[in-house]
C-alpha cells in the first residue's frame, strides 16, 4: 500500500490516505424537524446530523472493499482490505435557496476520540465543507455518527444535498472518507461518485440529503409518439424529477402490449422505460399515457403508438471510394422498403470528413448521398452507413482511401547576379494527382530573394524566383519549395552575388576590469591587491594608473586575461583618503576602474605580507551539485587553511569562481559557522544562476565533474585561492527531464522546487487520453523525482510508442514526450 498526502479544503483539508480502489456505502443527513426528519424545519434553524455506514448500502446489503467496482466491471478486483475510517471530508450544498451555516459540532460523534479539523474556507451562501482526520484513530467498518451542523434558511425554499465531485467552494473538493481500503480515484480517499459513471468518478454512490421545508411540484419529461413493427419491440426512456427528493411513483394506461419498467430513484430523479412488444397481427394507432406522482403532485404525459408491418428496409451496398487529399468525392445511396415507409440515411461510424444526407425519403425507394471532404488525413479508413424507417434499419460498410503523391519540383539552376542588379528564374513543378500547387521561399532567406506562384495549375504549376541583392548582401543559398498543402518538395539554389564588398567585422567591445573595492591599509604597512582584466578581442593589454606615490602596478601575466599586482606601501605620516584609478588599453579601446585608498594611522608594527594563502572549500546540502536548469544560486563555503587568514579580512567584492578562462563574482557573501567540532568561521559565497551558465557555456549537455578555482583578495594584503571538484548538471538534467528516454521498463522524471506547493504529474497517450497519474500532492522545497514503470491506472503494461507527460508545479508547467521502447 502506497502512502500519500492529500490536501483539500472545507477551507483547506488534509487527510492521510493510501492509493488503490474500493467500494462502500451510505451517508445520510437527518433533520431535527420533529414532524419529518427528511425535511428542513418550516422556520428557524434546522440541525442536520450526518451518519456514515462504511460497509452497507442504503438497502442494508453488505459491501466489501471493491465490491461495487468489481460488480460494474471497472477493472478492479476484490480485496480483503477493511473499510475502516480515519478521516472524512463532507461538502453540503443548498439547492433552491440560500442559507447560513453554523459551526460543525462533533459532540454527538460516535467515532473514536482524536479527530481534528484542519481548517475550513469561509462557507458561501450555498456551500460548506468540513474536513477531519485522526493520526491515532482507525475505526473499524460500521455505522457512525460524524457530527452535526446548524442551518438557517436566508432565502427561497432550499433542500440540502451531499455534494459529489469538484465544487465551487473547492475545485478539489467533494465528499469522501479515509480508509485502509484502496480507493479508485484518490489515494485511500473513499469518494462519493456519480452512480451513472462510478468507474470514473468514485467508489460508492448511496447518499441522502434532506428535502425543503415545503414541497415543490415534480416534473415529467415529454414522451414522444412511438412506432413499432408487429412482432418486434421498442423502448423509450422517460425522466421524472421532484425538487424536494420525495419518492416518485409511475403508472401507465394503454394497450396490453405496453409495460412500464421503473428504475431506482437517485436523489431527486427517477427514470423509467416504456416497453412495447405488439404480437404479430397487431396493427393501428393506440393511445397511451404515463403518470408520475410525488409529494402530492401528479404529472401525466400522453402519446400515441403506431404499430406497423414487420418488413425492414434494405440498403444497396455502396461502392468503396477513393479521394485525393484535399479533394472531394460523392456517391449516391439507394435503399428500398416493401412497407412503403419513408427512409432516412445516416452515418453509424465514419471519420470526421464524411457526411451522409437523405436526398429523397421516398415511399418505398429512397436516395441519399455520401460526401467526402478530405483535409489532413492520408491513408485508408472505413465508414458504416445506415438506412432506417424509424423502427428497423439496415447497415453497410465501405472503404474510403485517401491518396496523395508528392509534388516534384524541377531543380532550379544556380544563379549569379551583380550587387545592385536583379535576376529572375522560372520555376516548374508537377503533381501526379493533378491538384493545384504553390511555391514558397523557405525560411524567407536570403532576404533579397522572393518566390511567387504564377500558375498553380492542375498537375503542372509555374512560379518565379526573383533576386535583387544590394551592395551589402552576400552570396547565399535559397531553399525553394513546392507544396500541395500537405506534401513538400525542396530544391536548393546557390545565389552568387558579385561586386559586393565583404562586410567589415564589428569592432570588439572595450576591455573589462573586475571591480576594485576601497583598499584599506595602515601607514607603515603594505597591501597587495590582484587587478584582473581581460580583452574580449583577445589583444594584449597595457596598464596605466593614477594615484599616490606609494602605489605601484606590476604585471603578473601577459595574455587575454591579465593579472596586475597593485601594491600599496604608505609610509608613516600619510594617513588619509586618496583617489586612484587603473586603466587597461587594447589598441584604441580603453577601460578604467576608479577606486579609493584609505590609509589608517598606524596602531601596531607593520605586518608581513603574504602573496597567496590557501583555503578549503566546503559544499553542503543541494550545493554539492550545480544544477544549471533549476537553482537560482550556488553556495560555496570557504575556510582559511591552517588559520592563515581571517574570513573577516576577505574583500567580499573580490570573491570569484572560475572555470577555464571564465570567471564570475559572488552576488552575495555572509559569514557562517562551520560544521566541525571547532565551529570555525566560514565565508559563504553565493554565485548567480546566469553567471554560472556563462561559466559552463562550453560544457556538453549531461552531468560531469569539473574543478573550479575559488579566490579573492584580503583587506590586509595578499590573496587566497582554493580548488574544489563539483558535479555540474546541464541540459539533460533540466527541469522535468525524463531519464532514460526512450525507456523500458521504467524512467525517472526529476525536478527541483524552489517553493513548496501542489504538484501534479500525469501521463497521456497521443490522443490526449489520461493513462496514469504519477503525482497529485503537496511537495516541499528541494530535488524531487517521480518514476513511471510504464503501466496504466489499472496496472496493465502500456504498449510501446510515444506518450506525453505534463508536470504542473507552483513555479511552472512543462509538457514533454516519452517513448516506451519495445
Amino acid at each position: 500500500m502506497k502512502l500519500a498526502l492529500r490536501s483539500l479544503v472545507f477551507g483547506a483539508t488534509l487527510s492521510i490516505c493510501a492509493a488503490g480502489s474500493s467500494s462502500a456505502q451510505y451517508m445520510k443527513l437527518i433533520s431535527d424537524n420533529p414532524t419529518d426528519p427528511t425535511r428542513m424545519r418550516p422556520s428557524g434553524t434546522t440541525v442536520l446530523t450526518i451518519t456514515l455506514d462504511t460497509n452497507h448500502d442504503k438497502d442494508g446489503s453488505p459491501q466489501t472493499c471493491n465490491s461495487h467496482l468489481t460488480a460494474l466491471g471497472c477493472g478492479v478486483g476484490a480485496t480483503g482490505q477493511p473499510l475502516t475510517v480515519f478521516s472524512y471530508t463532507i461538502t453540503l450544498t443548498a439547492v433552491g435557496g440560500t442559507v447560513s451555516w453554523g459551526a460543525w459540532n462533533t459532540s454527538n460523534a460516535t467515532t473514536s476520540p482524536g479527530y481534528s479539523e484542519l481548517g475550513s474556507p469561509l462557507p458561501t451562501s450555498t456551500q460548506v465543507e468540513v474536513d477531519f482526520f485522526s493520526l491515532l484513530a482507525n475505526d473499524p467498518p460500521g455505522l457512525y455518527t460524524l457530527g452535526s451542523v446548524p442551518v438557517t434558511v436566508v432565502s427561497g425554499n432550499p433542500r440540502i444535498e451531499i455534494a459529489r465531485g469538484a465544487q465551487p467552494i473547492n475545485p478539489f473538493g467533494g465528499t469522501w472518507f479515509g480508509t485502509n481500503c484502496d480507493a479508485n480515484i484518490q489515494a485511500n480517499s473513499y469518494t462519493l461518485g456519480d452512480p451513472s459513471d462510478l468507474c470514473h468518478t468514485g467508489d460508492w454512490f448511496d447518499a441522502d440529503g434532506v428535502n425543503a421545508a415545503s414541497g415543490n411540484p415534480g416534473t415529467l419529461s415529454v414522451i414522444a409518439n412511438m412506432s413499432v413493427f408487429a412482432g418486434s419491440t421498442a423502448d423509450q426512456i422517460f425522466t421524472a424529477t421532484d425538487p424536494d427528493g420525495d419518492a416518485i411513483s409511475f403508472s401507465s394506461t394503454g394497450p396490453a402490449f405496453l409495460t412500464l419498467v421503473p428504475n431506482d430513484q437517485v436523489g431527486t430523479t427517477r427514470t423509467g422505460t416504456v416497453h412495447l412488444a405488439p404480437p404479430v397481427g397487431t396493427g393501428g394507432i393506440f393511445a397511451a399515457s404515463v403518470t408520475a406522482a410525488s409529494g402530492g403532485s401528479i404529472n401525466t404525459r400522453s402519446f400515441t403508438i403506431l404499430v406497423r408491418g414487420s418488413s425492414a428496409p434494405v440498403l444497396t451496398q455502396p461502392n468503396d471510394m477513393t479521394v485525393y487529399q484535399g479533394g472531394t468525392a460523392d456517391q449516391q445511396l439507394t435503399a428500398t422498403d416493401t412497407d412503403g415507409d419513408p427512409l432516412t440515411f445516416s452515418l453509424v461510424d465514419a471519420p470526421y470528413f464524411v457526411t451522409v444526407t437523405t436526398t429523397n425519403p421516398g415511399t418505398g425507394t429512397a436516395t441519399g448521398n455520401i460526401h467526402v471532404v478530405q483535409g489532413d488525413f492520408w491513408g485508408a479508413t472505413g465508414a458504416t452507413v445506415r438506412v432506417s424507417d424509424g423502427i428497423s434499419s439496415d447497415t453497410k460498410h465501405l472503404q474510403i482511401s485517401v491518396i496523395n503523391h508528392s509534388p516534384a519540383l524541377t531543380q532550379p539552376s544556380n544563379m549569379t547576379v551583380d550587387a545592385g542588379a536583379t535576376a529572375d528564374q522560372p520555376l516548374i513543378a508537377t503533381d501526379p494527382d493533378g491538384v493545384p500547387l504553390s511555391f514558397t521561399l523557405l525560411d524567407n532567406t536570403p532576404a533579397f530573394a522572393t518566390v511567387t506562384t504564377v500558375d498553380p495549375g492542375h498537375g503542372t504549376a509555374t512560379g518565379n524566383l526573383h533576386v535583387a541583392p544590394t551592395a551589402t548582401d552576400q552570396s547565399a543559398t535559397a531553399r525553394v519549395g513546392v507544396s500541395d498543402n500537405f506534401l513538400l518538395d525542396v530544391g536548393l539554389v546557390t545565389i552568387t552575388v558579385t561586386g559586393a564588398p565583404p562586410p567589415p567585422p564589428p569592432p570588439p567591445p572595450p576591455p573589462v576590469i573586475d571591480p576594485i573595492p576601497t583598499l584599506t591599509v595602515a601607514e607603515g604597512d603594505s597591501l597587495n591587491f590582484m587587478v584582473i582584466a581581460r580583452d574580449p578581442g583577445g589583444q594584449q593589454l597595457s596598464f596605466s594608473f593614477t594615484g599616490p606615490s606609494f602605489m605601484t602596478l606590476t604585471p603578473i601575466s601577459s595574455c587575454s586575461e591579465q593579472h596586475e599586482n597593485l601594491h600599496l606601501a604608505p609610509p608613516i605620516g600619510t594617513a588619509g583618503s586618496y583617489s586612484a584609478s587603473v586603466s587597461a588599453t587594447a589598441g584604441s579601446r580603453t577601460a578604467t576602474q576608479s577606486f579609493t585608498i584609505q590609509v589608517n594611522t598606524a596602531t601596531q608594527p607593520p605586518r608581513a605580507q603574504s602573496a597567496t594563502y590557501g583555503a578549503n572549500v566546503y559544499l553542503t546540502g543541494d550545493n554539492q551539485i550545480i544544477r544549471l536548469g533549476t537553482r537560482t544560486a550556488w553556495c560555496a563555503e570557504l575556510e582559511p587553511a591552517q588559520s592563515s587568514f581571517q574570513v573577516t579580512d576577505v574583500v567580499s567584492s573580490s570573491l570569484t569562481a572560475a572555470y577555464g578562462n571564465a570567471r564570475a563574482h559572488a552576488v552575495e557573501t555572509k559569514t557562517t559557522k562551520g560544521g566541525g567540532k571547532d565551529g570555525a568561521l566560514r565565508l559563504a559565497g553565493f554565485f548567480g544562476k546566469e553567471d554560472l551558465r556563462q561559466i559552463f557555456a562550453g560544457l556538453p549537455d549531461g552531468k560531469q565533474t569539473v574543478d573550479m578555482l575559488i579566490g579573492g583578495n584580503l583587506i590586509s594584503g595578499g590573496s587566497f585561492k582554493a580548488t574544489v571538484s563539483v558535479p555540474v548538471e546541464k541540459g539533460a538534467q533540466a527541469f522535468g527531464k525524463a531519464s532514460p528516454n526512450p525507456f523500458n521498463p521504467s524512467t525517472a522524471i526529476s525536478f527541483e522546487l524552489n517553493k513548496s506547493g501542489r504538484v501534479r504529474l500525469r501521463i497521456y497517450d497521443v490522443t490526449g487520453r489520461l493513462i496514469n497519474t504519477l503525482a497529485d500532492r503537496m511537495m516541499g522545497v528541494g530535488f524531487q523525482e517521480a518514476r513511471w514503470d510504464g503501466t496504466a491506472r489499472n496496472g496493465s503494461r502500456v504498449a510501446s510508442g510515444v506518450y506525453f507527460y505534463i508536470l504542473e508545479t507552483p513555479e511552472r508547467t512543462v509538457k514533454r514526450a516519452l517513448v516506451v521502447a519495445k
